[in-house]
C-alpha cells in the first residue's frame, strides 16, 4: 500500500485591512500524518518527470524521451538535461506510454502511466546497453505517489466518479467522500442552492469551485449548484480534486479549499452511456411524522440522459456531449403549530381571557385547526403532506482540437436551468426557486520549445438565482400589511408563521468574465511557473428585505390583541435593486527546486488585489445618524482596496527510500478570502 505523510498550514484568515493583513503573518504548525492516497498538485492539468540513469547508477544526458497519450495519440518530446533529468509540463489528465532513446542502450518502455488532475508524477528510467532497437516494456503499477509536492488534496477518478451510488447524481456528494470535507450545517445561510460544504473547518464561502481552471463559484460565492439542490454532470467528468491543505500560489482566492474537477475530452474510441434511475414510494415504510391512518406521501423521482464522446478526426479533433433531465415529485410531510379553537377566541389555558382585536381573526382565518397532538398552551399540531416539484435539465458539450505537435485547444460550455415548488405548511403559499448556470471556458496551450510550456483560459460564466412567491389560495388585498402588496410575513414566538418568507421575492445574477495565462518552464533543478489572472465580476440583484411586510410577535397572546414587538417594511419608493461591480487581478510565481533527487522545495508567492465594489448608480449605502441628521447620506462604504494582499507559500517534499512508494511532506502557507458579492447585500 502507498503511503503519504503530509503536514499541515497555518489557519486561514479573512484580512479586511492592512494592519490584519501584516498581523496574520504568523508562524506555521508542522504534523505528521499518515494518509492512504497520493497527493498532488492543484492545476487542472498534470506533469511528469523523472532521472534516467545507467546500470552503474549514472545520469544519462540528452536522451530522447517521449510521452504519448495512449487515447487520444497526442506526443511530446523532450530531452533528459546533464543531471540526467526530464520534465514535461500541463499534460491533460489521462494514460500515457513513455519511451526513452538513447544511442546505444535498449529502448525503454512505460505503458499505463496513470496521471491524474494536477498529479506531479515522478517515474525514473534504468536504461540498459543494448541496441536501440531492442525494447523493454514494462507496465505500470498502481497510481504514481507525488513525491515532489507539499500540498494536500485528494482526488476521485472516472471510474469511481461514474459507478459510485449518488443520491440524485450530485457531483458535491463526492467532496463528502474525502477526509477533512463535511456538510455545513448552517447551509441556508450562505443562499447556496447546492449542497453547502465545510472544508477543515472553513466557511462555505471560502470554497473555490473551479471547472477546467475556471471559477464557477455560484452568485452567492457558494456551491455552484441548482434548485434542485444538486450538481449534475457526472458523466462529463474526468477527475475530481480536493484541496484542503498548503496548496501552491498556483491557487488564490480561498482560504479554505480547493474544489477542481476536469471534463472528459473525447478520444479515438467512440464511447457512449445511456441510463435512467427511477426512484418511488413503492417500497417506502410510513414516516416517522407522517398520519398513520394517512397514505405514505406520493414520491417519484426519474433521472435519464445520455452521453457521447469520440473522435472526429482521428488523432486530431474529439468531441463530448452530455444530456441529463431530473424529475422529481416529492411528497413531504410538514408539521405546523397552530392556534387551536378555543385560543382564536381568546381562551388560553392559564390565562386570562383575552380580548381578540377585530383584526385578527381575518388572518386565522388563513390557519387551518390542529389535526394532530394538542400541547395543552392553546396550540397544537397541524400535519400535512403536499408534492414537491422539482425539475432540472443539463447539457455540457466539449472540443478539443490538436492544431499541431506544438498548439492544441478546447472549448466547454456547460448548461443548467431547474426549478423548485415548496408548499408551506398551511398549503397557502408556494415558494419557488429558480437557477439558471451556464459555464463557456475556451483555453489553449502551447509548447514553445522543450523546455517552456504556456496555457491560456477565458471564461465567461454566469449565475442565476431566483425566490418567487405565489398563493395557493386567494388572500384578500385588505389583508396586506403593505398596501397594495400582497400579504406579508407574520411570525409568532412558539411556532406560527403565517405569510412568505420574509426574504423573497429576490434575484441575483453573477456574470464573470476570466482571464488567465500560465508559463511553465523548467532548467536544470528548477521547476518554474508564472502566471496572472484577472476576474471581473457584474452581480445585479436584490437587496431589499420584508418587502411585503414584516410583523414579529413574542407570544400568541400578544398576536390576539395585535401587539407586535417588531414591525419591517420597505419604504415607499425605496430601490431594492443593486448592480454591483467588482474586480480582481493576481499574480504567482512558483519554483519547485529539486535539492537532491529525492527531496523537493515547493517555494511561491502569490499576489490578489480585490478592486473596491462599486454600484452602478452610486447606491452602495444609505447612512444616517439619527441624532444629527434629517436625511440620509448616499456614499461609498467600501474605502479599504487590498494592496498588500501578499502569500507566501513554501513546503517540502521527500522521497525517504527514493523507491517513489512514500512522501513525507511539510508545508506553511498564508492565504485569503476576499469579501465578494455575498458580502455586501
Amino acid at each position: 500500500m502507498n503511503k503519504v505523510f503530509v503536514c499541515g498550514q497555518a489557519p486561514a484568515r479573512v484580512l479586511s485591512n492592512r494592519v490584519g493583513r501584516m498581523m496574520n503573518l504568523a508562524a506555521a504548525a508542522f504534523c505528521i500524518a499518515g494518509v492512504i492516497v497520493p497527493s498532488s498538485a492543484q492545476t487542472n492539468t498534470a506533469e511528469m518527470s523523472g532521472a534516467i540513469t545507467d546500470e552503474s547508477a549514472g545520469s544519462v544526458r540528452r536522451v530522447e524521451v517521449t510521452i504519448e497519450n495512449q487515447d487520444t495519440g497526442a506526443i511530446r518530446v523532450t530531452h533528459s538535461d546533464d543531471a540526467g533529468r526530464y520534465d514535461f509540463e500541463q499534460l491533460l489528465p489521462g494514460t500515457y506510454r513513455l519511451t526513452a532513446r538513447y544511442e546505444n542502450f535498449q529502448t525503454e518502455v512505460v505503458t499505463g502511466v496513470r496521471l491524474t488532475i494536477g498529479t506531479k508524477g515522478v517515474l525514473d528510467l534504468h536504461l540498459k546497453i543494448g541496441t536501440v532497437k531492442t525494447e523493454t516494456v514494462v507496465a505500470a503499477g498502481a497510481e504514481l505517489v507525488d513525491t515532489r509536492d507539499s500540498s494536500l488534496s485528494f482526488v476521485m477518478e472516472n471510474t469511481a466518479i461514474r459507478e459510485l451510488p449518488l443520491n440524485g447524481r450530485d457531483v458535491a456528494q463526492l467532496a463528502l467522500l474525502q477526509p477533512g470535507v463535511a456538510p455545513s450545517l448552517r447551509s441556508g445561510d450562505s443562499g447556496g442552492a447546492g449542497t453547502n460544504l465545510v472544508i477543515e473547518g472553513s466557511r462555505p464561502d471560502q470554497i473555490s469551485f473551479v471547472l477546467d481552471g475556471s471559477d464557477i463559484n455560484d452568485a452567492n460565492n457558494a456551491t455552484p449548484g441548482s434548485a434542485a439542490g444538486v450538481v449534475l454532470g457526472v458523466d462529463t467528468l474526468q477527475e475530481f480534486r480536493v484541496l484542503t491543505n498548503a496548496y501552491s500560489a498556483e491557487y488564490g482566492r480561498s482560504a479554505g479549499g480547493v474544489i477542481s474537477a476536469v471534463t472528459k475530452s473525447g478520444t479515438n474510441v467512440l464511447h457512449g452511456s445511456l441510463f435512467e434511475f427511477l426512484r418511488n414510494s413503492d417500497l417506502d415504510a410510513k414516516n416517522y411524522f407522517d398520519l398513520q391512518t394517512a397514505a405514505i406521501p406520493a414520491f417519484k423521482r426519474n433521472q435519464y440522459g445520455v452521453e457521447v464522446d469520440g473522435p472526429i478526426f482521428k488523432d486530431k479533433t474529439f468531441f463530448l456531449g452530455s444530456f441529463e433531465q431530473l424529475r422529481q415529485r416529492l411528497g413531504v410531510t410538514t408539521i405546523s403549530v397552530v392556534p387551536d379553537a378555543n385560543a382564536r377566541l381568546g381562551i388560553i389555558p392559564g390565562q386570562p381571557k383575552i380580548n381578540v382585536n377585530p383584526a385578527v381573526p381575518a388572518y386565522l382565518a388563513l390557519v387551518p385547526l390542529p389535526n394532530g397532538r394538542n400541547f395543552g398552551d392553546g396550540t397544537g399540531q397541524f400535519i400535512t403532506s403536499a408534492s414537491q416539484p422539482t425539475d432540472d435539465t443539463f447539457f455540457a458539450g466539449r472540443l478539443d482540437h490538436l492544431v499541431s505537435p506544438e498548439t492544441s485547444l478546447f472549448a466547454r460550455f456547460t448548461y443548467d436551468t431547474a426549478v423548485s415548488n415548496k408548499p408551506d405548511g398551511y398549503n397557502l403559499v408556494t415558494a419557488g426557486s429558480g437557477t439558471l448556470n451556464h459555464y463557456l471556458t475556451v483555453g489553449g496551450t502551447h509548447i514553445f520549445n522543450e523546455r517552456i510550456v504556456d496555457t491560456f483560459r477565458v471564461s465567461d460564466n454566469r449565475s442565476y438565482a431566483a425566490s418567487t412567491v405565489s398563493f395557493l389560495e386567494p388572500v384578500s388585498p385588505a389583508l396586506s400589511l403593505v398596501p397594495g402588496a400582497p400579504l406579508g410575513s407574520i411570525s409568532v414566538s412558539g411556532g406560527l408563521n403565517l405569510g412568505p418568507s420574509r426574504f423573497s421575492p429576490s434575484f441575483s445574477t453573477l456574470t464573470l468574465y476570466q482571464f488567465s495565462n500560465d508559463l511553465a518552464w523548467t532548467k536544470g533543478r528548477h521547476a518554474l511557473k508564472i502566471g496572472g489572472d484577472f476576474r471581473f465580476y457584474i452581480n445585479p440583484k436584490t437587496g431589499g428585505q420584508s418587502q411585503y411586510g414584516y410583523y414579529q410577535f413574542t407570544s400568541l397572546a400578544n398576536f390576539l390583541i395585535a401587539n407586535p414587538s417588531t414591525v419591517t417594511f420597505s419604504l415607499p419608493g425605496s430601490i431594492l435593486s443593486r448592480r454591483w461591480r467588482q474586480s480582481m487581478t493576481s499574480f504567482y510565481l512558483q519554483d519547485d527546486i529539486k535539492l537532491a533527487r529525492r527531496l523537493t522545495m515547493n517555494i511561491g508567492v502569490r499576489y490578489e488585489r480585490e478592486s473596491v465594489p462599486t454600484e452602478d448608480k452610486g447606491l452602495s449605502a444609505v447612512i444616517r445618524n439619527p441624532i444629527t441628521a434629517a436625511t440620509g447620506t448616499i456614499g461609498p462604504p467600501f474605502i479599504n482596496p487590498t494592496n498588500l494582499g501578499f502569500a507566501p507559500r513554501i513546503g517540502l517534499a521527500w522521497d525517504p527510500f527514493g523507491d517513489g512508494k512514500t512522501s513525507i511532506r511539510a508545508g506553511w502557507g498564508l492565504f485569503y478570502s476576499p469579501l465578494w458579492n455575498d458580502s455586501y447585500s
